[in-house]
């Protein structure tokens, strides 16, 4: 069978036995999307593909786990987010380190700390987002919420809403279709993982 033709959850079944193509498949389809959105926030060339080589790095160091994971994209741009604020909070510290000692920085600084370019940019696109969420019709917007804020992948949300899972990514790409044309392409990046499951072009 051509890796190429698998679904995400199968790649990363195949990934997780080892198998090299399936990777490669892996990062040629989500690549450029993790690049785009590390890009956005640490504002670098250079350090947005360091960060995408460190994504993918991650996933196959553990390749071993990736068999259990229900959603992929969310999976990847998770890591990827993930490793973004750790990267700038690791800037700021040695940003600051300049008379006391390094330790002692990083004690200072809270855990969800980000450089001030990047805490705007995340604030004014949840607020986007949030208003723009406020447009959508009551179902769309149940649908949605269900699927960012808790996470819940299309079958779980149709079993605890009691309808069909193909209705559910209905819903859903009607709700990103509409939340597209109202929001920016920085502010969309916010919601990237929620296009890559839909099926969604930005």
């Amino acid at each position: 069978m051509n890796t190429a033709l698998y679904t995400d959850r199968e790649l990363f079944i195949q990934i997780a036995a080892g198998d090299e193509k399936s990777f490669r498949v892996l990062y040629d389809k989500y690549w450029h999307n993790i690049y785009g959105m590390s890009l956005t926030y640490t504002k670098s060339v250079a350090e947005a593909q360091d960060m995408v080589q460190e994504v993918f790095l991650r996933v196959w160091e553990k390749r071993a786990t990736l068999a259990g994971v229900e959603t992929p994209a969310g999976f990847l741009f998770t890591l990827a987010r993930n490793l973004v604020i750790s990267a700038l909070r690791k800037k700021a510290v040695r940003a600051l380190a300049q008379s006391t000692d390094q330790q002692e920085e990083d004690s200072l600084l809270p855990d969800n700390f980000l450089l001030p370019d990047a805490q705007i940019i995340l604030k004014q696109s949840e607020t986007a987002i949030d208003k723009a969420i406020t447009r959508l019709t009551p179902q769309q917007q149940q649908i949605f919420l269900l699927s960012r804020k808790e996470g819940l992948s299309h079958e779980e949300i149709s079993q605890r809403l009691g309808i069909n899972r193909y209705t559910v990514k209905n819903h859903i790409v009607a709700a990103l279709h509409t939340l597209r044309q109202q929001l920016s392409k920085e502010q969309i990046l916010v919601l990237l993982p929620l296009f890559i499951l839909s099926g969604e072009k930005l």
